[in-house]
């Protein structure tokens, strides 16, 4: 039996304002990758994650409208081959679904 490993690859990032109540915003990393890939958001530039999701291939966070500090968050997703980021933008007015598909 042979073991194929792969850096991990951001699928989709999206924002969805819908989860939850009226006030909250998700933002959701899909990743693949083998090994599984340890998936943290975070605004850019900063070095203290928002949330961390470990050994996993989705990470989600709930934010309050009035928490939301930036319009730009980041997705990064690290396995033992490598790392993938992916930065996503919050529209101002937050209406509709801002997203984003990772080319394969």
């Amino acid at each position: 039996m042979s073991f194929i490993a792969d850096r991990p690859a951001i699928r989709s990032v999206y924002v969805n304002q819908t989860c939850g109540n009226s006030e909250d915003v998700c933002i959701t990393c899909f990743v693949r990758g083998n090994p599984l890939a340890n998936i943290s958001l975070r605004r850019p530039g900063q070095n203290i994650a928002i949330i961390e999701c470990l050994n996993t291939t989705e990470c989600n966070v709930k934010i309050s409208k009035s928490a939301i500090k930036s319009s730009e968050y980041e997705c990064t997703a690290s396995n033992l081959i490598g790392t993938a980021r992916q930065t996503i933008t919050i529209q101002d007015d937050l209406k509709g679904k801002s997203f984003f598909e990772a080319s394969q």
